[in-house]
């Protein structure tokens, strides 16, 4: 898939973060869901470090990875200071590539994972991946978040996930609860970015009765974890922070795009 906003607001993100947190230093960095390979490119040419830089690409679509191993995708060789990349690619399910990993993990993840909860979800269901919608269903998007709370393998000690959902997200009662428990486990939760974007509805599975943000939290944002958040999306041609081109835009419903830095100082062990 070509780069969308959520890709944008992500390397914006990550630009960011390297900015502002001088003392990281990236030696492995996963992007999970790669499709295009833009996020990985980006990291390569901008992660801090001095040693060689190793990036690797996911996804389950072997389309994906067969372009970014093309010519046409023109992977970096050196990076930032003129430090060496290499590359390596996987196709299948990013969940179980990290639930494999051995020795010493990943010091940056990066992610746009599904984002857009069921009604079960909602409703307080678990968590799950959909089968029929690929940006139907958040189970990705907490298994990445649990892996740095709960500093697993994957993750190498002081790693870092940046990740992109938006107000839709939290909506999941189970997504807020887990950003909660990262503040009760003194995980820092930093947004990078936040940007109120449209909502295409015509492609959604099951439509946007659930995902409706209640007068409160259309008009004021909600504390969850460490972090204050809009939830849910306006209704159609009514975002919250009009402009004289939303206003233009009609058809679309709105919600608030975050692209969030997730760090556990020192998590996991060896």
């Amino acid at each position: 898939m070509q780069p969308s906003i959520d890709t944008i607001l992500i390397c914006e993100g990550i630009y960011a973060l390297f900015q502002s947190h001088r003392n990281i230093r990236i030696n492995r960095a996963l992007d999970i869901g790669s499709g295009s390979g833009f996020i990985g490119k980006f990291v390569a040419a901008h992660a801090p470090g001095e040693k060689p830089l190793a990036v690797e690409l996911v996804d389950v679509d072997k389309t994906a990875l067969e372009y970014a191993q093309s010519a046409e995708f023109n992977a970096l060789h050196h990076g930032k200071n003129g430090r060496d990349i290499s590359w390596k690619f996987h196709v299948g399910c990013a969940a179980k590539l990290l639930d494999g990993v051995q020795g010493k993990g990943y010091d940056l993840l990066v992610s746009n994972p599904s984002y857009v909860p069921t009604p079960d979800e909602v409703a307080g269901g678990a968590a799950l991946n959909s089968g029929a919608n690929f940006w139907e269903g958040t189970g990705l998007l907490m298994h990445l978040l649990s892996l740095v709370i709960d500093g697993r393998p994957a993750t190498a000690p002081g790693s870092h996930l940046v990740l992109g959902f938006t107000s839709l997200t939290l909506k999941s009662k189970l997504v807020c609860t887990l950003l909660e428990e990262a503040e009760r486990k003194g995980v820092s939760v930093q947004i990078l970015r936040e940007k109120e974007v449209g909502y295409k509805v015509w492609y959604a599975g099951d439509g946007v009765r659930h995902l409706l943000a209640s007068p409160s939290e259309t008009l004021c944002k909600q504390k969850i974890g460490s972090c204050e958040y809009f939830v849910g999306c306006t209704k159609n041609s009514q975002p919250r922070f009009a402009t004289s081109l939303q206003h233009q835009m009609s058809g679309y419903h709105w919600h608030v795009a975050y692209i969030i830095h997730v760090h556990k100082e020192n998590s996991g062990s060896r």
